[in-house]
C-alpha cells in the first residue's frame, strides 16, 4: 500500500482528535454532574467513535436528506462564473477568465 505512512498519520491525528474531545467532554460532564456522568459520557463518546466506520455515506446522506450532486459541465461553469460580478474590479474585460483565475483552467 502506497499511502500507508500517510493513512498511518491521519489514523493518529484522528485518535488525538478524539482523545482531546474525551478529555474535555469528560471534564466537564465531571464538573457538571461528577463522576458517573463523566464515566457516562466517555464511554458514550468510545462506543461512538466505534460505531463511526459503520456509518456509510448513503445513511449519513438520507440522515440530512442529502443527494449526490453531478459536477457541472464547463461550459456551464464558464457561462456562471461570467454572469458573477467580478470581485478582482472587471479582470473579465481585460481577457481573463474568471475559471482562469481561481485555477479550474490553466
Amino acid at each position: 500500500m502506497p499511502h500507508t505512512a500517510h493513512h498511518l498519520h491521519n489514523r493518529l491525528q484522528s485518535l488525538a482528535l478524539v482523545g482531546a474531545m474525551v478529555l474535555l467532554l469528560g471534564t466537564i460532564a465531571w464538573l457538571i454532574g461528577g463522576p458517573v456522568h463523566s464515566t457516562g459520557v466517555v464511554t458514550a463518546v468510545v462506543v461512538l467513535y466505534f460505531l463511526n466506520p459503520m456509518a456509510s455515506p448513503g445513511l449519513v446522506m438520507r440522515m440530512y436528506q442529502g443527494y449526490r450532486c453531478r459536477p457541472w459541465p464547463m461550459t456551464r461553469a464558464r457561462s456562471w462564473s461570467r454572469s458573477r460580478p467580478d470581485p478582482a474590479g472587471s479582470l473579465a474585460g481585460r481577457g481573463f477568465d474568471a475559471l482562469q483565475l481561481s485555477g479550474v483552467i490553466s
